[in-house]
């Protein structure tokens, strides 16, 4: 019934459904269980534990934005994203896998593990997202992306229920290191539907896959005055991308450090972000269709700045829940709404090559990020003062996104 109206259900559903596979690897990896196990347990604590994971995930993002641009441009011109999408989510599925044999002590393993599988994964998502241009139309856009979003939440709970009894004991008990292949075979069985259903759309150009790919880069890069509608999106998703990816990426490690909350605590936390945004975001992507993606993205911008604010002043679990429920209404309303609204403003021909460039410029946001929490954790002591200096971020996104207009651009020839 959400459906309702919107062709191809098959291929659309297939699609959503790795947001639902998806959503296994980014609760549980980044945000709720290898994140406090990596801090925790292989470093083993002390004060640059925080510092430490940063700089991980930020060089994971770094070198997936790098390349992302690259590798966008090359499927584009092949017409052939659909073999390097699933060649990423293998690499990141049996990266996830092989987390299992990490440990106390075993800090050069598990970051290089990380890193590789971080890598891939991001890379993966950047092509997913570039099939929002040719799986749905563009009245339909926020809907899809809306309604991928919310399942993605439902795939994160399911994963975290699943796999709880694993973990509940704490995250230094045996058998947490056993949720780690269960969550990349949790990946592979629900991606497959994209493997299977989802389809290349498109007419290859002569070249080679990579030589086609840096020319097109370079040719676009040469025209940035010509896309600066898209440039714009880009500089506002960077801002929005930093402070987003950098709380999620250590809202585990501040639950259990600052506010002393047990792990099973931060797993009723993410449970009540995932239900939330299960319920809300869907609803978000119908509104975005019928007022606007911009008008939706800047209000859940500035829903963004109140989370901020609200964190770095929580005092006890039951106002970190309340958090939690605010947390869930914007995080998939401002993604999810703002890969629709790429969607409708790149040009259909460059559509994966500019969805990388949105990589390119949200991973390089997302480096620095977490190194300013990281920094300022590690220099003051005080997390709270490191979720505070967040703040500039979503409040320069919204400046930025005043600016961009809801129109296609076109491409330059």
């Amino acid at each position: 019934m959400f459906l309702k109206g919107i062709p191809n259900k098959k291929e659309v559903v297939s699609w959503a459904f790795f947001d639902f596979a998806n959503s296994s690897y980014s609760l549980l990896i980044i945000s709720l269980l290898f994140s406090v196990y990596f801090r925790d347990v292989i470093v083993g604590g002390g004060p640059n534990a925080d510092l430490w994971w940063g700089i991980i995930v930020s060089v994971s993002i770094l070198l997936g934005g790098l390349s992302a641009p690259f590798i966008g441009a090359s499927a584009d011109a092949a017409a052939r994203r659909k073999p390097v999408f699933v060649f990423f989510v293998l690499v990141a599925v049996f990266g996830t896998a092989s987390l299992y044999f990490t440990g106390p002590g075993t800090v050069v393993l598990a970051s290089i593990l990380f890193i590789i599988t971080n890598y891939a994964f991001e890379n993966a998502i950047v092509l997913y997202d570039s099939f929002l241009t040719v799986i749905a139309k563009p009245q339909h856009a926020g809907t899809v992306s809306g309604f991928a979003w919310g399942l993605g939440y439902l795939g994160g709970a399911l994963a975290a229920i699943l796999l709880l009894p694993l973990y509940r004991a704490g995250i230094d008990a045996p058998t947490v290191r056993f949720a780690f292949p269960l969550i990349a075979l949790f990946f592979l069985v629900f991606a497959l539907p994209a493997f299977l259903w989802v389809r290349d759309r498109g007419v290859a150009q002569a070249g080679a896959f990579v030589r086609h790919g840096f020319r097109r880069v370079m040719h676009t890069l040469s025209h940035v005055h010509e896309y600066k509608n898209v440039f714009l999106f880009f500089l506002a998703f960077y801002l929005l991308n930093d402070g987003l990816v950098t709380i999620f990426s250590f809202t585990g490690i501040f639950a259990t450090t600052t506010l002393g909350l047990p792990l099973s605590a931060v797993f009723v936390l993410f449970l009540i972000v995932q239900a939330v945004g299960f319920i809300v975001t869907p609803l978000a992507g119908k509104v975005a269709d019928r007022f606007g993606s911009k008008r939706v993205l800047l209000c859940a911008v500035a829903g963004w700045v109140v989370v901020t604010v609200w964190m770095s002043v929580v005092e006890t679990p039951a106002m970190f829940y309340a958090l939690a429920v605010l947390t869930g209404a914007v995080v998939g309303s401002s993604q999810a709404v703002g890969r629709s609204l790429l969607s409708l403003i790149v040009p259909l021909g460059k559509s994966t090559e500019l969805f990388g460039f949105n990589a390119l410029a949200s991973k390089l946001s997302a480096t620095l990020g977490p190194l300013v929490f990281g920094g300022v954790s590690a220099a003051t002591g005080n997390q709270r003062l490191a979720v505070l200096s967040l703040l500039v971020f979503f409040v320069l996104s919204f400046i930025v996104f005043l600016f961009v207009k809801e129109e296609r651009t076109e491409e330059v020839h």
